[in-house]
């Protein structure tokens, strides 16, 4: 493939972002809910979430694969559950500890909830990274806004899961120097370590 130029690797992430956002559109409910279960099965099995004592976890948009059963299961195991919350004018991505039982909830300028009484943590052990798309060889097509990159550019960095459905994965994407490639690429039938 040959090197695209930054305004056209820009171009190229914007199409196949919705590309694979369509695919996922068209997935069934009854398939969507199998695919979380499997997907938390898969995730529960790896020693770096076994090990893990804090587990930062995505809320889940139309276009992401459910990570409920992810949250119940670190629950169950103890862990300390985190969901982001974004700064857009920093833009910057911090995590709160998500709260037991029925939380109160705002919406962000995404559309995306986030806890509104909100205990920060500092340090993740673990991050599950939502994608429009991975590689096998964990290269990430995020949302753009760069939210996850620029925190996972910080250190120390959390060991890092990128999660999605089987029609995510992708052969190549355009990838950019600020790009992080994920550590595991876990799908509900997949589980690669890069």
């Amino acid at each position: 493939m040959k090197k695209l130029q930054p305004e056209e690797a820009v171009r190229h992430k914007h199409f196949l972002r919705g590309y694979y956002r369509e695919l996922v559109r068209e997935i069934s409910f009854p398939k969507r809910r199998a695919a979380a279960l499997a997907l938390a099965r898969r995730v529960g099995g790896l020693v770096e979430f076994r090990q893990a004592r804090s587990v930062g976890v995505f809320l889940p948009l139309s276009f992401e694969i459910e990570t409920a059963p992810l949250i119940a299961l670190a629950r169950r195991e103890g862990k300390t559950v985190a969901v982001p919350v974004v700064f857009p004018e920093e833009r910057r991505l911090r995590f709160a500890v998500l709260p037991d039982g029925r939380p109160r909830w705002v919406k962000n300028v995404y559309g995306i909830r986030e806890p509104f009484r909100r205990d920060w943590v500092d340090r993740l052990d673990l991050l599950l990274v939502p994608g429009a798309a991975f590689t096998l060889r964990g290269d990430r097509l995020g949302s753009g806004a760069g939210y996850y990159d620029r925190y996972l550019a910080r250190r120390p960095r959390p060991k890092t899961i990128g999660v999605c459905f089987d029609e995510q994965v992708a052969v190549r994407l355009p990838v950019e120097k600020h790009d992080h490639r994920m550590e595991w690429i876990v799908t509900p039938t997949r589980t690669r370590h890069v």
